[in-house]
């Protein structure tokens, strides 16, 4: 019984192609989501300028009069995507918690496709490095009302772009099945690199199942990207992943029940490309230098981190951990 996870947070954008050059990248909105409960988010955050340092403000609420603020701090823009972290300065749930959130503007007007993530720490070191490694926060929740805006230097209008994008409809799936932006019947949204649905809809069943263990997948370009540049159709993905940079998280939980009681697990792990100096032996992936990097799968990957609880298999937190670190972009 293995495992990955979809949870909660917050925030989403949506993409501004209008814009000065020497604004600054920023993002803005005043959305909606649901996770057990109605829940509510506006944010206004932008990057640094020569003028004004990064940083802004973002507000929570939901139907059971739960809210704070939180004094963006650290904000990150890139494309469709923003990184944030900031204390909660107000507010009855939070206080002197940092606040670490990711986002993604689904490229359609209004909330489709649009995703937000995010965690709270404890201490503003905590979160930082967080922020500064790209983590993967475990809430996740897909945005289902509101507008949002993201003005990014990197989603200018510049040369013409020779990919086929998710946008133009024509690009299939690795079974034949059109892609198109937003979530599709059996969790994957493609544009924004990840699946959130049912572990077994993952497989692309013929009828999509409807209850079972929750699992989300995330992963980046060099994994699997949202264009087709190749010119054959789907999207493109490496020859070899050895060297190529590429990561993905799997996120799971459920419950199964053992002698007359209801267990309840999750389990979380990371998994990155190894680089092209890596050295496989007995079955764990070293760097040239020697570093244990971790556990081989697949051949061409090392898992990184592991994080199990499962009370009732007596798991709880960390089950292994990379010794040359377990954050992304290293390779």
């Amino acid at each position: 019984m293995k495992k990955i996870i979809a949870s909660t947070l917050f925030l989403v954008l949506a993409m501004s192609a209008i814009g000065f050059a020497a604004a600054a990248d920023k993002a803005t909105g005043d959305v909606g989501y649901t996770i057990g409960i109605q829940r509510y988010l506006s944010f206004d955050v932008h990057e640094a300028t020569a003028k004004q340092p990064m940083g802004g403000t973002l507000h929570y609420s939901d139907v059971q009069n739960v809210w704070y603020t939180v004094d963006v701090q650290l904000v990150r823009i890139e494309g469709s995507w923003a990184w944030l972290a900031g204390p909660v300065v107000e507010g009855n749930a939070g206080l002197g918690q940092w606040l670490y959130a990711v986002v993604y503007d689904g490229g359609t007007p209004g909330s489709a496709g649009d995703v937000v993530w995010g965690d709270f720490y404890l201490t503003q070191d905590a979160a930082k490095a967080a922020f500064d490694a790209k983590e993967d926060p475990a809430s996740t929740a897909a945005v289902t009302s509101g507008n949002l805006v993201v003005h990014s230097a990197d989603s200018e209008p510049g040369a013409p772009d020779i990919c086929t994008k998710i946008q133009s409809g024509t690009l299939l799936d690795s079974v034949g099945n059109p892609i198109a932006l937003g979530f599709d019947q059996y969790g994957y949204n493609y544009q924004a690199h990840m699946f959130l649905g049912y572990y077994d809809n993952a497989l692309r069943p013929a009828v999509p199942v409807d209850t079972g263990d929750t699992l989300v997948m995330k992963w980046n370009d060099a994994w699997l990207s949202n264009g087709d540049c190749n010119g054959d159709g789907k999207l493109d993905r490496p020859a070899s992943y050895i060297g190529s940079g590429a990561w993905e998280t799997n996120h799971m939980w459920g419950t199964y029940e053992q002698d007359g009681k209801t267990c309840t697990w999750d389990y979380f792990v990371k998994i990155v490309a190894v680089p092209s100096d890596a050295v496989p032996i007995g079955g764990i992936w070293y760097t040239a230098s020697g570093t244990e990097i971790g556990p081989d799968i697949w051949g061409q990957f090392a898992i990184v981190q592991e994080v199990s609880n499962d009370l009732c298999a007596g798991q709880n937190g960390l089950l292994d951990k990379s010794s040359a670190g377990p954050g992304f972009g290293k390779y």
